[in-house]
Parts: C-alpha cells; sequence; structure tokens
C-alpha cells in the first residue's frame, strides 16, 4: 500500500500547498475508498489486525476508516514537510527526555514505528532544535516518495541516512553521527531483506522485529528513547516519549539477555498504543510469524 505513485503523491502535495488541509480530508475518501476496493492484501492484513485489538468483529466501514485515517496522517505528512506544523494542535508529554540528553552532547538513538505520524514527531526535534535529527531510511524502497519530500524539504531529505549503501559506510555514517551527538531516527517495528530478527510476543501472537538498533545502541553505548506521535482526530497529534535504555555498558554474557528484554519492553509498549489508537496502526501486511514457524 505504501508504495504509492509519483501521480498520487505529487497530487497530495500540490493540493497541500495551494488548498489547505480541508480539501486534503475530502480528497482522502476516494483514495480510502480506492484502496479499499483494490488493495485486498492490505484488506485482509486490516480485518486481520482490526480482529485482534477491537471489541467487536471488524466490518467494511472499520477497514475503511483503517484506509481513511492512513491517507490522512500520509497527507498531513506533507504539510509537515513543508514547515506548516502551526497547523497542527500538537499535545507533547515526555519530551523533556531528549531535551535533558541534548544538553549533555551525546547521541541517541530514536526509535519509531509504522504506528501514527512520524513526521509529527519531528516537529519537537526538529523545529524546536532539541536536538539534530538524522533519519535513517532506504532511499531505493520507494524512490517516487524520496523525489517529493526532496522538493519539499531539501534540508531533510539533505540529512537523511541512506540504509541502502553498503554496511561498511553506512556503520561509520551513524557511528560519526551518534559520536557527533546527533539524534539517529530509526523504524524499529519493520525488518530490511536479510537483517537479523529476534521473535517477540505480541498482541496475541509472534512477530519478527529487527536487532540492528538495538545492537547498535550496545555497541556505541547510547541511549535508546521511543517516540508515538498519535492522530487523534481533527488536526491533533499526540506526541509521546518514552526511555527503553541509558545506553550504560552491559557485560558481554548478558548482552543477549539485555538485547531480548529491551526489545520486548518496546514490543510491549507498541502493543499499549496499537490496542488504544488502532487505526493509528499502519503496517499493511501479514505481521505475525505463520504458525507453522512458530516450534522451527
Amino acid at each position: 500500500m505504501e508504495r504509492s505513485n509519483l501521480f498520487w503523491l505529487s497530487a497530495l502535495s500540490f493540493s497541500a500547498t495551494y488548498f489547505g488541509r480541508g480539501f486534503l480530508r475530502i480528497l482522502c475518501v476516494p483514495i480510502a475508498l480506492f484502496f479499499l476496493l483494490t488493495a485486498r492484501e492490505g484488506r485482509a492484513s486490516s480485518q486481520a489486525f482490526l480482529a485482534k485489538v477491537l471489541p467487536h468483529r471488524p466490518n467494511w466501514w472499520h477497514t475503511f476508516k483503517h484506509f481513511y485515517t492512513f491517507a490522512l496522517v500520509s497527507s498531513d505528512r506533507l504539510l509537515f514537510l513543508s514547515g506548516k506544523s502551526d497547523r497542527f494542535n500538537l499535545d507533547l508529554v515526555g519530551d523533556e527526555l531528549i531535551r535533558s540528553h541534548s544538553r549533555k552532547g551525546k547521541g541517541c538513538i530514536l526509535l519509531v514505528s509504522h504506528l501514527g505520524s512520524f513526521d509529527a514527531m519531528r516537529v519537537p526535534a526538529v523545529e524546536r532544535k532539541y536536538i539534530r535529527l538524522r533519519i535513517l531510511i532506504d532511499k531505493q524502497h520507494n524512490p517516487a516518495a524520496m523525489q517529493v519530500f526532496e522538493q519539499l524539504n531539501p534540508q531533510l531529505a539533505a540529512d537523511m541516512i541512506d540504509a541502502s549503501v553498503p554496511p561498511t559506510t553506512l556503520a561509520l555514517t551513524l557511528n560519526e553521527a551518534l559520536s557527533d551527538g546527533q539524534m539517529v531516527g530509526i523504524m524499529a517495528d519493520r525488518s530490511g531483506l536479510g537483517e537479523p530478527t529476534h521473535q517477540l510476543n505480541f498482541i496475541d501472537g509472534q512477530a519478527n522485529f529487527p536487532t540492528g538498533p538495538w545492537m547498535l545502541s550496545m555497541t556505541l553505548k547510547v541511549p535508546v528513547f521511543l517516540c508515538f506521535a498519535i492522530y487523534e482526530g481533527g488536526n491533533s497529534y499526540r506526541i509521546r516519549f518514552h526511555q527503553i535504555c541509558d545506553g550504560e555498558p552491559v557485560e558481554r554474557k548478558h548482552r543477549q539477555d539485555k538485547l531480548q528484554e529491551n526489545m520486548q519492553q518496546y514490543a510491549n509498549v507498541l502493543e499499549q498504543y496499537a490496542r488504544a489508537h488502532p487505526f493509528n496502526w499502519f503496517n499493511f501486511y501479514d505481521f505475525w510469524t505463520d504458525e507453522s514457524t512458530l516450534n522451527k
């Protein structure tokens, strides 16, 4: 679903710039209907997820609402990228964690997910200049989106760290950014092709989560923070920060246990938000491990 083509992204970008958010809310209705009618895998994944978290069996209206929320949050992303965050009501809780850490002049890892708005989260760190935020992203995954984002916010595009570069180059870039006191934002709920994962308990099942961010934290001894920017309707986003680990050294013999403990804590917090705000869940694919593989 997220591999939207350049036409849709350009249309949303043009509408956000020239017609405002009211028009975008209307435009998102046919977009959501289009996905409801044509995205068979996304529709099935939406219903499977909603069946886990809603107190009743989901129907077509719940799936439409799910797609509509995704379309609206995606279009709001264009406004955030364009520097128009003043059009939104952003309720911040826990951002003193980031402010306090930034005064130490040390780097940190900020873990985000495909739940809510990643770009609403950027406002405290970037626009309020708490700490320089570098975003780790695979630029080859969705080149159409990258083209639009580079046009909207060249500075943000320049600060992105391309995850598709060779591993050695990527490791050096990440080490340099964190050593320079910067914050590296990483999506922690999906793994890339061939990326090491760990199986965790998550919403009445088990799912694979990438180990990379957690290994990076242990290796470079930097703290890990979480952020969730939840869309709450209208023009309101609620932004919450949490700290998982402080970056203190861990003895080699305890690293695996600590890694699993930190990752499960992250999955527990993610589950808490997913259950409380189900229509903000934007992983439209079979997120859970196939039952036949659980005991292998």
